[in-house]
């Protein structure tokens, strides 16, 4: 049983999210706001296994109640729909 979980990050919770990130029964697919360099997001989180940045073709300038939102959830949850794994749940915060 796996389940889907994603979450839009801001630098300095990535530092304190190690934790969260090992939990082999979940994936994160994560999205890093088109205005902000990602470099150091895979950086720090490469080593993880379940972790899936959407690819730069579907990041979105995220602006606050636009519906940019909305494409940036539609994206991620595109994403995690074609990547074929039985998800039997999904959280987003």
């Amino acid at each position: 049983m796996r389940i889907f979980l994603y979450a839009v990050f801001i630098p300095y919770l990535t530092t304190n999210i190690n934790k969260a990130l090992n939990m082999e029964c979940a994936d994160f697919y994560i999205h890093i706001d088109k205005k902000v360099d990602i470099t150091n997001f895979k950086k720090r989180l490469s080593k993880y296994n379940n972790v899936f940045f959407l690819p730069d073709s579907m990041r979105v300038k995220v602006y606050w109640g636009g519906m940019s939102q909305v494409v940036m959830q539609y994206n991620m949850i595109k994403e995690m729909m074609e990547s074929k794994i039985n998800y039997v749940n999904f959280s987003c915060p």
